[in-house]
């Protein structure tokens, strides 16, 4: 009974190309249950189709050169994938998030 662990064994399937990615993991996790071997049961994968990942690389140097760290590059990726909370609007004693975001378009202001 102690902390709450993973799986004992993790298999990680990794690729630049989502289409061969999703073709490949599928065959694998067929061939892997087509085996029946004993112990194996349940397989899962945690891919989801629904939330791709995206790889950001920051150029160090050039943050470096304009001042910005890592963490305030972060900030504002999240603010503009999420939004940001800005402040609060209270009507009586309902309270609702402002929430402030980046515009989808590149329209002059």
């Amino acid at each position: 009974m102690g902390p709450p662990t993973g799986k004992p064994i993790n298999i990680e399937v990794t690729s630049d190309d989502l289409e061969h990615l999703v073709a490949t993991t599928g065959r694998f996790k067929r061939y892997i249950d087509s085996l029946k071997i004993p112990g194996i049961e349940e397989l899962k994968t945690d891919f989801d189709l629904t939330k791709p990942e995206v790889i950001i690389e920051i150029d160090r140097i050039r943050a470096n050169i304009e001042g910005l760290s890592t963490g305030q590059i972060g900030m504002e990726l999240r603010s503009a994938i999420f939004g940001k909370e800005s402040s609060k609007y209270r009507d009586g004693e309902d309270q609702y998030p402002i929430q402030l975001r980046f515009r989808k378009t590149r329209e002059p202001i």
